[in-house]
């Protein structure tokens, strides 16, 4: 029961999540000025896919593709966006990806995200999101994956990777909360009260 509250208090936050995210990328992208990243247009940001943010049909979600691997994190994390689940369920602008989440606390090294992976409240997923925001397309991405195993007295507990950031260009993903947890032990948060702190990942 406990674990059914926790969901649904999740899917409540979600799109809290999301506006909170597009303003903390505007915040920081808005004060570096007109140049360097926003070059992006040919994936999926401003320029050509105009539409993005409000256009199922001519949404562009193929920045959020590919390898993130994070920088100084201990221990290291390693993020596989690769399909788009099909549905006709999604909103114009959220998508669930197929993929894979690698950091040695799951037992086999990693958790694949698969085609059944996608739905808030389940225990893995990958939700990418397109907001537009004036001339600017934010991509923000949600990510969960956990596991249950038995510990050494043969009690379930769980190996969970919880994440929420944004692309501010092609080749980076920020972080602004993390969270990593090993048989029911919290072994890494991030969670900062500074909008202005993020955690790196970058497209390998």
């Amino acid at each position: 029961m406990l674990r059914r509250k926790l969901f649904s208090a999740r899917a409540g936050k979600l799109f809290c999540i999301i506006l909170v995210l597009v303003v903390l990328a505007l915040a920081v992208t808005g004060c570096g000025g007109g140049g360097g990243k926003t070059g992006n247009g040919g994936n999926g940001g401003n320029g050509g896919n105009g539409g993005n943010g409000g256009n199922g049909g001519s949404a562009d979600f193929s920045a959020f593709k590919g390898v993130w691997k994070s920088e100084n994190v201990s221990p290291t994390v390693e993020i596989t966006v690769s399909e788009v689940i099909a549905g006709d369920d999604q909103s114009d602008f959220l998508r669930y990806f197929t993929g894979k989440v690698t950091c040695n606390v799951f037992k086999g090294g990693h958790l694949d995200i698969t085609a059944s992976d996608n739905f808030i409240l389940g225990d893995n997923y990958i939700l990418a999101s397109l907001v537009k925001a004036g001339q600017q397309t934010m991509k923000t991405i949600i990510i969960r994956a956990r596991e249950e195993v038995e510990d050494e007295f043969g009690s379930s507990v769980a190996n969970e990777l919880q994440l929420e950031g944004y692309l501010p260009d092609a080749n980076t993903l920020k972080a602004s909360r993390m969270e990593i947890t090993s048989k029911n032990e919290m072994i890494y948060e991030f969670d900062p009260e500074d909008g202005t702190v993020f955690l790196t990942f970058k497209k390998q």
